[in-house]
Protein backbone atom coordinates (compact mmCIF):
# COMPACT_ATOMS: atom_id res chain seq x y z
CA UNK A 1 0.00 0.00 0.00
CA UNK A 2 0.86 3.54 -0.82
CA UNK A 3 1.78 6.76 1.29
CA UNK A 4 -1.09 7.69 3.45
CA UNK A 5 -1.22 10.59 6.35
CA UNK A 6 -4.26 12.01 8.30
CA UNK A 7 -3.75 14.34 11.48
CA UNK A 8 -4.74 13.38 15.26
CA UNK A 9 -5.70 16.40 16.31
CA UNK A 10 -5.09 15.49 20.98
CA UNK A 11 -7.34 17.83 23.07
CA UNK A 12 -6.76 17.53 26.60
CA UNK A 13 -10.12 17.87 28.53
CA UNK A 14 -9.90 21.11 30.96
CA UNK A 15 -8.89 21.57 33.88
CA UNK A 16 -11.09 20.16 36.51
CA UNK A 17 -10.89 20.52 40.53
CA UNK A 18 -8.68 17.51 41.09
CA UNK A 19 -6.51 18.69 38.68
CA UNK A 20 -6.17 22.64 40.80
CA UNK A 21 -5.49 20.24 43.77
CA UNK A 22 -2.80 17.98 41.96
CA UNK A 23 -4.99 15.34 42.97
CA UNK A 24 -4.86 11.79 41.27
CA UNK A 25 -7.95 11.83 38.61
CA UNK A 26 -8.39 8.43 36.69
CA UNK A 27 -11.88 6.73 36.40
CA UNK A 28 -13.15 9.01 38.65
CA UNK A 29 -15.93 11.37 36.42
CA UNK A 30 -15.83 14.86 38.17
CA UNK A 31 -16.88 17.71 35.94
CA UNK A 32 -14.56 20.60 34.80
CA UNK A 33 -13.97 23.70 37.05
CA UNK A 34 -16.29 26.93 35.93
CA UNK A 35 -13.18 28.94 35.16
CA UNK A 36 -12.29 25.72 33.06
CA UNK A 37 -14.49 26.07 31.06
CA UNK A 38 -13.62 30.05 30.78
CA UNK A 39 -10.23 28.87 29.85
CA UNK A 40 -11.67 26.47 26.95
CA UNK A 41 -12.48 30.08 25.38
CA UNK A 42 -9.11 30.77 23.51
CA UNK A 43 -8.95 27.03 22.60
CA UNK A 44 -12.53 26.85 21.01
CA UNK A 45 -11.65 30.60 18.61
CA UNK A 46 -8.57 28.07 17.07
CA UNK A 47 -10.70 25.19 16.59
CA UNK A 48 -13.70 26.87 14.74
CA UNK A 49 -11.72 27.11 11.27
CA UNK A 50 -10.56 23.34 11.02
CA UNK A 51 -12.02 21.18 8.98
CA UNK A 52 -12.64 17.18 11.42
CA UNK A 53 -13.31 14.48 9.58
CA UNK A 54 -14.18 12.67 12.43
CA UNK A 55 -14.62 13.05 16.28
CA UNK A 56 -13.69 10.63 19.49
CA UNK A 57 -14.40 11.15 22.97
CA UNK A 58 -13.73 9.77 26.36
CA UNK A 59 -16.88 8.91 27.83
CA UNK A 60 -16.16 10.77 31.15
CA UNK A 61 -18.04 13.78 32.04
CA UNK A 62 -14.95 16.16 31.55
CA UNK A 63 -14.44 14.92 28.26
CA UNK A 64 -18.02 15.66 27.31
CA UNK A 65 -17.78 19.08 28.79
CA UNK A 66 -14.51 20.17 26.42
CA UNK A 67 -16.31 18.70 23.30
CA UNK A 68 -19.53 20.58 23.99
CA UNK A 69 -17.78 24.25 24.81
CA UNK A 70 -15.44 24.14 22.11
CA UNK A 71 -16.99 22.45 19.19
CA UNK A 72 -20.53 21.77 20.08
CA UNK A 73 -21.54 21.40 16.45
CA UNK A 74 -19.69 18.22 16.60
CA UNK A 75 -21.36 16.57 19.80
CA UNK A 76 -23.71 14.38 17.72
CA UNK A 77 -20.88 13.21 15.35
CA UNK A 78 -18.57 12.29 17.91
CA UNK A 79 -17.71 8.62 19.49
CA UNK A 80 -17.72 7.99 22.74
CA UNK A 81 -15.43 5.02 23.65
CA UNK A 82 -14.36 4.33 27.01
CA UNK A 83 -10.88 3.03 25.91
CA UNK A 84 -10.07 6.85 25.71
CA UNK A 85 -10.39 6.95 29.48
CA UNK A 86 -7.68 7.69 31.68
CA UNK A 87 -5.80 5.18 33.65
CA UNK A 88 -7.52 3.85 36.64
CA UNK A 89 -5.28 4.97 39.91
CA UNK A 90 -7.66 2.95 41.99
CA UNK A 91 -7.57 3.42 45.81
CA UNK A 92 -5.30 6.34 44.95
CA UNK A 93 -8.13 8.62 43.32
CA UNK A 94 -8.38 11.81 44.72
CA UNK A 95 -5.24 11.63 46.48
CA UNK A 96 -2.25 13.99 45.89
CA UNK A 97 1.70 12.70 46.15
CA UNK A 98 1.55 14.61 49.47
CA UNK A 99 -1.01 12.60 50.74
CA UNK A 100 0.38 8.89 49.19
CA UNK A 101 4.39 9.48 49.03
CA UNK A 102 5.04 7.70 52.15
CA UNK A 103 3.51 5.01 51.27
CA UNK A 104 6.10 2.34 49.78
CA UNK A 105 3.72 0.48 47.01
CA UNK A 106 3.24 4.50 45.57
CA UNK A 107 7.07 4.93 45.44
CA UNK A 108 7.56 1.62 43.82
CA UNK A 109 4.76 3.03 41.15
CA UNK A 110 6.64 6.07 40.71
CA UNK A 111 9.60 3.97 40.00
CA UNK A 112 8.19 1.68 37.74
CA UNK A 113 4.73 2.03 36.59
CA UNK A 114 4.96 -0.59 34.29
CA UNK A 115 5.42 -3.43 36.84
CA UNK A 116 3.45 -2.36 39.52
CA UNK A 117 -0.03 -1.77 39.86
CA UNK A 118 -2.49 0.83 42.34
CA UNK A 119 -4.22 -0.98 45.09
CA UNK A 120 -7.81 -1.84 43.33
CA UNK A 121 -6.40 0.47 39.90
CA UNK A 122 -5.88 -0.61 36.44
CA UNK A 123 -2.58 -2.77 35.01
CA UNK A 124 -0.22 -0.61 32.92
CA UNK A 125 -0.31 -3.59 30.21
CA UNK A 126 -4.49 -3.42 30.84
CA UNK A 127 -3.77 0.47 29.99
CA UNK A 128 -1.43 0.00 26.82
CA UNK A 129 -3.66 -2.82 25.21
CA UNK A 130 -6.38 -0.37 25.53
CA UNK A 131 -4.44 2.58 23.38
CA UNK A 132 -3.33 -0.01 21.01
CA UNK A 133 -6.29 -1.19 20.39
CA UNK A 134 -8.19 2.12 19.92
CA UNK A 135 -5.24 3.02 17.55
CA UNK A 136 -5.83 -0.24 15.67
CA UNK A 137 -9.41 0.87 14.84
CA UNK A 138 -9.06 3.99 13.93
CA UNK A 139 -5.92 3.37 11.61
CA UNK A 140 -7.82 0.30 10.26
CA UNK A 141 -10.26 2.81 9.34
CA UNK A 142 -8.49 4.99 7.47
CA UNK A 143 -6.60 2.05 5.26
CA UNK A 144 -10.17 0.70 4.37
CA UNK A 145 -11.62 4.37 3.43
CA UNK A 146 -8.63 4.99 1.32
CA UNK A 147 -8.66 1.56 -0.60
CA UNK A 148 -12.66 1.91 -0.97
CA UNK A 149 -11.89 5.71 -2.58
CA UNK A 150 -9.19 4.10 -4.69
CA UNK A 151 -11.73 2.00 -6.37
CA UNK A 152 -13.89 4.57 -6.94
CA UNK A 153 -11.72 6.32 -8.86
CA UNK A 154 -9.87 5.77 -12.52
CA UNK A 155 -7.66 2.88 -11.76
CA UNK A 156 -5.20 4.45 -13.84
CA UNK A 157 -4.36 7.53 -10.78
CA UNK A 158 -1.81 6.81 -8.42
CA UNK A 159 -2.44 7.48 -4.61
CA UNK A 160 -0.38 10.37 -4.70
CA UNK A 161 -2.54 11.69 -7.25
CA UNK A 162 -5.87 11.69 -5.17
CA UNK A 163 -3.95 13.06 -1.80
CA UNK A 164 -5.81 16.19 -0.90
CA UNK A 165 -3.60 16.73 2.17
CA UNK A 166 -4.38 14.78 5.43
CA UNK A 167 -7.80 14.13 7.31
CA UNK A 168 -7.99 15.31 11.02
CA UNK A 169 -9.15 13.38 13.73
CA UNK A 170 -9.93 15.03 16.62
CA UNK A 171 -9.69 12.90 19.73
CA UNK A 172 -10.69 14.92 23.54
CA UNK A 173 -9.38 13.02 25.92
CA UNK A 174 -6.77 12.71 29.34
CA UNK A 175 -3.34 13.53 29.61
CA UNK A 176 -2.02 9.82 30.04
CA UNK A 177 -3.71 8.34 27.23
CA UNK A 178 -2.34 11.50 24.55
CA UNK A 179 1.18 10.56 26.14
CA UNK A 180 0.77 7.12 25.63
CA UNK A 181 -0.79 7.63 21.63
CA UNK A 182 2.87 9.38 21.19
CA UNK A 183 4.82 6.68 22.55
CA UNK A 184 3.14 4.22 20.57
CA UNK A 185 3.84 6.24 16.96
CA UNK A 186 6.91 8.74 17.68
CA UNK A 187 9.64 6.29 16.66
CA UNK A 188 11.91 6.78 19.51
CA UNK A 189 9.99 8.34 22.39
CA UNK A 190 8.43 7.20 25.58
CA UNK A 191 5.67 7.88 27.61
CA UNK A 192 7.30 11.24 30.04
CA UNK A 193 8.13 12.41 26.35
CA UNK A 194 5.37 14.61 25.85
CA UNK A 195 3.09 16.82 27.81
CA UNK A 196 -0.26 18.72 27.27
CA UNK A 197 -1.82 20.58 30.06
CA UNK A 198 -5.46 20.78 30.39
CA UNK A 199 -7.39 22.64 28.17
CA UNK A 200 -5.08 22.21 25.21
CA UNK A 201 -3.90 20.25 22.12
CA UNK A 202 -1.19 18.53 20.12
CA UNK A 203 -1.76 17.07 16.98
CA UNK A 204 -0.12 13.95 15.61
CA UNK A 205 0.87 13.94 11.88
CA UNK A 206 0.12 10.07 11.00
CA UNK A 207 2.27 8.53 8.15
CA UNK A 208 1.82 5.18 6.91
CA UNK A 209 4.77 4.36 4.52
CA UNK A 210 5.70 0.56 3.41
CA UNK A 211 2.73 -0.91 6.19
CA UNK A 212 4.67 1.03 8.78
CA UNK A 213 2.72 3.80 11.04
CA UNK A 214 4.63 6.69 12.42
CA UNK A 215 3.84 10.09 13.69
CA UNK A 216 5.68 13.58 14.03
CA UNK A 217 4.39 15.90 17.12
CA UNK A 218 3.41 19.45 17.10
CA UNK A 219 2.76 21.50 20.30
CA UNK A 220 -0.22 23.71 20.51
Amino acid sequence: MGLLEFEFILMRHGRTRWNQEKRYVGHTDVSLLPEGLTELALLRKQLVELEISKVYCSDLIRCRETLSETLPTLVERAVYDSRLREMDFGDWEGHSYDELQHIQHYRDWLDDPQHMTPPNGEAWTSFASRIADFLRTVTDGMESQSELNQELNDTELKVNDLYTGPKRILIVTHGGVIRQLAAMTIPGSSFWDVHVEPGRTATLRMTRNNDRWSAVFYKG
